[in-house]
């Protein structure tokens, strides 16, 4: 996949900021635009031309899905997303499309979209097949702007390429049977690794994002096509940077449209970190521009750089303050994803434990509490030898406390226990020794990076897990050591402010006193301290 990346990014680097349009002659891009006068299409024609009104109205039926999807064939479905002149369009423009039946094995060529729903509630008339279906705002805006004008184009898109309302039917058919989602969920990863492209769909233009997304753009570039990478590329880009960023620079350059694209909630959304991690390619869109992501990864990188680096005494101090409290607190991880894509590393070397990406994605968002798991099984490393998989008929008090257990038993890892934070916790029915994987974890002393703790010497961890009743109970044998007599202040950062180091050391002093602990002489405190 190198050789297309890269031969995309030379073409593109001798161009100025790119619609959609650009992107529709690029080979891979184009790969999965069709003609739309195949024989399938012109049969779909003559039933949409026929019928009096084109806009989708009450009088047209529901969309309903003809035929399940044949998992032992790897089968998925595709939209032909039908162009802007379908004749249909004349009188009264729609969005249109039609379904097709493709399996994994046959290698079908298509690009897959990458979007937030919204609000589920808030919705807008498409056709699917000539029936009503109704789509989130986002999801339609997404589909208009990708409308090619003359040619169908080929994507997988989750809300509609997967029956969402499918029953598994019996209750016995709940607890034994995948249902169509399930089965779709499983194989998601193989879906965004056989798309020709993946396209991030952002939102519409809005906060002067055109602005925001030619200013990247041309930073971008300027960082992969016009400076070497020798040892001295740093101070260059910043310098360059330096200038890009100055009052009087031509075309001027604004900070805070960029600062509004990256508070979109696609950089939040879980699901992102796969749909873009496991990419060939993915394309940033926003309203009517595009941006490989690379692009849009090395004009972060160096604006981000740039806030860190600048200190007290440069014209841009300022403007170096607010990138660090717009930008640098909060890095969006999905571009640390795209930075392990395809082209950089062997993907199974990419591959990462559960625990791992269920840390690192901590305080991502996601509509359905259990996608904290589901959306980071098809990337991590142990999966499978932990025996997780994603299952609609499963509750979220069910997913958490598998995978705690599988983590806290397979691995032997009692780490698992610092997470449990009751104050936090926002899922009902969960056993006191599961976390919450939906909520911001506190940060923990507790890291295994860092071995400065080994009370336990080398004993192997004891602990097992038991269903009593409705409950699951974790036992874990242990050492009597010693008594907890006083408990201090919570280090968590939300919780110290106002808490200055003085107040912690005259604390820990105090643990200290020779009516409380071995410390007999001011001399034996002192040293400990």
């Amino acid at each position: 996949m190198m050789g297309a990346q890269k031969s995309n990014e030379m073409s593109y680097s001798a161009t100025g900021p790119n619609r959609l349009s650009y992107w529709a002659k690029v080979p891979s891009y184009r790969s999965a635009l069709q003609p739309y006068h195949s024989r399938s299409l012109r049969t779909l024609l003559a039933s949409a031309t026929s019928r009096p009104s084109s806009s989708p109205s009450p009088s047209r039926s529901k969309f309903e899905y003809h035929r399940s999807l044949d998992p032992e064939l790897r089968e998925i479905r595709l939209i032909h997303l039908l162009p802007r002149s379908h004749p249909a369009n004349r009188e009264a423009p729609a969005v249109r499309c039609r379904i097709e039946y493709a399996s994994l094995n046959d290698n079908p060529v298509y690009l897959a979209l990458s979007y937030v729903w919204g609000d589920p509630s808030v919705t807008r008339p498409i056709l699917v097949d000539d029936s009503v279906f109704e789509a989130t705002t986002n999801l339609a805006d997404a589909l208009e702007h990708l409308q090619h004008e003359r040619r169908s184009l080929v994507l997988w898109v989750d809300a509609i390429c997967i029956n969402q309302n499918e029953e598994a039917g019996t209750e016995t058919d709940k607890q034994t049977k995948d249902t169509e989602k399930d089965t779709q969920i499983q194989q998601m990863g193989d879906i965004y690794r056989h798309a020709a492209w993946v396209l991030a769909w952002l939102g519409s233009a809005a906060d002067e994002s055109d602005s925001a997304m030619e200013s990247l753009d041309r930073l971008g570039k300027k960082c992969i096509f016009g400076m070497p990478r020798d040892d001295s590329f740093y101070l260059r880009r910043r310098q360059f940077v330096s200038t890009f960023l100055s009052s009087d620079a031509t075309p001027a350059f604004s900070l805070p449209p960029v600062f509004e694209l990256f508070r979109r909630p696609w950089w939040k959304r879980v699901w992102c970190l796969q749909e873009v991690e496991l990419a060939k390619d993915v394309l940033i869109l926003c309203g009517d521009f595009g941006m490989p992501i690379g692009v849009l990864q090395n004009a972060f990188a160096a604006i981000n750089d740039f806030g860190a680096q600048i200190g007290l005494g440069d014209p841009l101090t300022e403007v170096a303050r607010t990138i660090r409290v717009e930008l640098g607190s909060r890095p969006p991880r999905i571009l640390g994803a795209a930075a392990a894509g395809p082209g950089r590393v062997n993907r199974m070397e990419r591959l990462e434990p559960l625990k791992k990406r269920i840390e690192s994605s901590n305080g991502m968002g996601a509509t359905d509490p259990r996608d904290h798991v589901f959306a980071l099984l098809a990337l991590a490393s142990d999966a499978k030898e932990l025996g997780i998989f994603s299952s609609q008929s499963k509750l979220c008090a069910t997913v958490f406390a598998e995978v705690a257990s599988s983590l806290i038993i397979s691995k032997a890892d009692l780490q698992i226990l610092s997470w449990c934070e009751f104050i936090r916790r926002q899922q009902e029915n969960l056993p006191s020794w599961v976390p919450d994987w939906s909520t911001l974890f506190s940060p923990t002393i507790w890291n295994n990076r860092d071995v400065l703790f080994s009370a336990s010497g080398q004993t192997s961890v004891s602990v097992s897990v038991r269903t009593d009743g409705f409950e699951r109970v974790l036992t874990v044998a242990g050492t009597r050591f010693d008594t907890i007599r006083r408990i201090g202040k919570s280090w968590c950062n939300e919780e110290r402010r106002g808490f200055a180091p003085r107040d912690c050391l005259v604390e820990i002093i105090g643990f200290s006193s020779p009516s409380e602990g071995p410390y007999v002489t001011d001399d034996d405190r002192r040293e400990a301290m």
